[in-house]
């Protein structure tokens, strides 16, 4: 089993993000924000983000997690995502992950007056049950 390894480069107008090695919880993997601490003096002029995943090894959802926090970060910088080097299952992982909706925590309420302690107390238990119940059924079709 190897350590995971990820490393971002440039090449012309695409930044490229190397991962390989084995994914995996409790061998610390990297997170994509270390990773932009250390990245290409080019990187600025990027218009895509994609992956080589070429050496690769056996993965979990730490990869998983990586991999949206790079799409989170491509959204954040308006570059293109290009998923097409990555293993298929991952592929289809990550756009279950983007089909569950977000959810609006808005309210339209008027805010003129603080809302009873009761009720933000029971608003808030509501909010928190709802939100586990979303990452139950998020986890188990993940299984699925």
């Amino acid at each position: 089993m190897t350590s995971p390894l990820a490393e971002l480069r440039y090449e012309d107008s695409t930044l490229v993000t190397v991962i390989a090695g084995d994914w995996k919880l409790g061998h610390n993997p990297p997170h994509f924000d270390s990773l932009l601490q250390k990245q290409p003096a080019k990187s600025g002029e990027a218009r895509v983000l994609t992956f080589d995943a070429s050496d690769l090894g056996s993965w979990d959802s730490s990869l998983l997690v990586f991999l949206s926090q790079a799409r989170d970060y491509a959204e954040e910088k308006k570059l293109d995502l290009d998923r097409s080097a990555l293993p298929e299952q991952i592929g289809r992982l990550l756009a279950l992950s983007e089909a569950v909706p977000e959810r609006s925590t808005a309210n339209d309420a008027d805010k003129s007056e603080p809302e009873p302690i009761v009720k933000r107390l029971g608003m808030a238990a509501l909010g928190t049950w709802s939100s586990f119940q979303s990452s139950l059924t998020f986890t188990g079709e993940v299984a699925l």
